[in-house]
């Protein structure tokens, strides 16, 4: 009996390999194809007649058909049964001439005597294309962590620490390579830690590990030519069935950061110190100035006109003397807040006028302009900053002067709106009113100080796709303006010392700001006999309620036509 017809008499195992949704594909010890199911026919593209009796081979692309025949016949003299999962990728031919790639697995038996070779045939190609994404993916991952200004990292837990990555950032920090820290094959990160700092690192690392929390750590290493370097790391441990196996972070180098606030804190040092020499002189001018009084009261009646110009030559030195003591601690309050507000805006400048100098052809007069404009924009900036410590200053000496007189809160409002929507156009700025408009007494300065502030925070802290609502209600004796943003809110923790000169709210310091606006709003609103009320939450955005006195006293109040 032919090997072909013991296979036509197997009914059952044939409705079994036709169910079957791999490629079965049954071949006698000459390679010749005895059968293939309907899952082959599809895979290659052959009936089962047109492949029937056929070699092996003519599945297999021309390149690889020498070489599979040898193993093959290798096979036949030596077959070892394998199970399913023991598979190597091949590549497939198709009838129309394409390849594929194809997972294999090989069986054997004998049937009545026949060497019979089952091979069990998977198409992969979509396996294949999704393993490509995924290592074109990696790639691209590799080059965005290669371009971070800092180390990204991944290392076991303790106690091994050993690093299963580390992007090649790593070379510009420490002058060693990524590769001498995989494994710890070469050194690891704790060895080049300063001895000083290893302790403190290793516990506050342990620390957070053990409480799960993310950890922020300063310290200083040696790099490979031995110098003494500041980085900062922030990490976080990854945690896989309630454990933490591995630890994430990244690590920057902030060395010159450090070295620049140094030098800030040594020029505070410097003005702290002329500021208390200038009080020891001011007190030893003080002292010798009773001294001369008290001997000129003692004189002649005839010098006591002298003796009453020189009090009044000490009282007018005493007070230039205060003055100029409370210029000295205003200075260092600007300095402190100039080293954080005015070193981006400067550095925009700087960078701005180098490119400017570069762009010498008339074709580059778009870019000169965008420069210019940046320059602008900057100056304008620190102008505002100027003028909001010029306005506290006033307030605080009684010195900022009241304008009383019939303003238009509506036309205002709608004016200050008009700028902000041109300067942000893609924010959608709502004005609602409602009552009756009517003319308000107050200092059309100051309101529109109050508005812009304002409006400027609802711009700076919402996204860009957001909407402000703002409103007026003109009510009996009072007009209440509202301004809503759907932007980042104030944490609650933080919302007691909103009003806080200098103060600024845990998530916006990555924003430009001085921590004056809202100071000042509350101050111009107590001369206004106005008040301020808000309401926020963290996340979805904040409202600010305005009610300021239609009619101050004195006044009558006018109704707008």
């Amino acid at each position: 009996m032919k090997t072909s017809e013991i296979f036509k008499e197997q009914s059952v195992f044939r409705s079994i390999c036709e169910a079957a949704v791999e490629g079965i594909l049954l071949v006698d010890e000459q390679g010749k194809i005895l059968s293939i199911n309907k899952a082959g026919e599809s895979m290659f593209g052959y009936n089962h007649d047109e492949i029937l009796g056929s070699a092996i081979e003519k599945l297999v692309p021309l390149k690889f058909q020498f070489i599979h025949k040898k193993y093959r016949e290798l096979y036949t003299k030596n077959p070892t049964p394998r199970n399913i999962g023991t598979r190597r990728n091949f590549l497939g031919l198709k009838k129309d001439g394409s390849e594929f790639p194809v997972e294999i697995s090989l069986s054997y038996t004998k049937v009545k005597g026949f060497f019979v070779l089952a091979a069990f045939t998977i198409d992969i190609t979509e396996r294949k294309n999704a393993e490509r994404e995924i290592i074109e993916t990696n790639r691209k991952f590799q080059t965005l962590i290669g371009n971070l200004p800092g180390v990204a990292y991944r290392c076991k837990n303790h106690p091994t620490w050993e690093m299963e990555f580390i992007s090649d950032y790593c070379e510009a920090i420490t002058g060693y390579k990524a590769t001498d820290f995989y494994q710890n094959k070469v050194r690891t990160w704790a060895s080049i830690i300063h001895p000083e700092d290893r302790s403190i690192v290793y516990n506050q690392t342990c620390d957070a590990v053990t409480k799960k929390e993310p950890f922020q750590i300063i310290y200083r290493i040696i790099t490979k030519s031995q110098d003494e370097r500041l980085v900062w790391e922030q990490g976080k441990g990854i945690e896989i069935n309630g454990e933490i196996s591995t630890l994430e972070g990244f690590i920057q180098d902030i060395t010159h950061q450090s070295e620049t606030e140094k030098a800030l804190k040594k020029s505070k040092e410097e003005l702290s110190n002329y500021a208390s020499k200038l009080e020891e002189n001011v007190e030893e001018r003080r002292n010798q100035l009773h001294q001369t009084v008290d001997k000129l009261e003692t004189a002649n009646s005839q010098l006591q006109n002298e003796i009453w110009e020189r009090k009044q030559a000490e009282e007018n030195t005493r007070k230039a003397l205060e003055k100029e003591k409370g210029l000295n601690e205003l200075k260092s309050r600007f300095v402190t807040m100039a080293s954080h507000e005015f070193r981006t805006p400067l550095s925009t400048v700087l960078s701005s006028a180098l490119l400017i100098s570069k762009y010498k052809t008339t074709e580059l007069d778009d870019k000169r302009i965008k420069h210019v404009n940046r320059i602008k924009s900057s100056v304008n900036y620190l102008t505002n900053i100027l003028d909001d410590f010029l306005s506290l200053d006033k307030l605080e000496e009684g010195k900022l002067d009241l304008s009383i007189s019939l303003c238009d809160l509506h036309t205002l409002t709608a004016e200050v709106i008009d700028e902000i929507s041109l300067s942000k156009k893609e924010r959608d700025i709502k004005f609602n009113v409602e009552g009756e408009l009517r003319m308000i007494e107050s200092d059309h300065r100051l309101l529109r100080n109050i508005i812009v502030n304002l409006l400027s925070n609802a711009k700076i802290y919402s996204l860009k796709t957001s909407v402000i609502n703002v409103s007026l209600i003109y009510q009996k004796e009072n007009v209440i303006l509202t301004v809503a943003d759907q932007g980042i809110g104030i944490p609650y923790a933080d919302q007691i010392h909103l009003f806080d000169r200098f103060f600024r709210a845990g998530n916006v310091t990555n924003i430009q700001g001085t921590g004056l606006g809202l100071n000042l709003v509350k101050k111009y609103l107590e001369l206004l006999n106005g008040k301020i009320t808000f309401s926020s939450e963290p996340g979805n955005g904040t409202v600010f309620n305005v009610e300021f006195p239609i009619k101050q006293l004195n006044h009558e109040k006018n109704t707008i036509n």
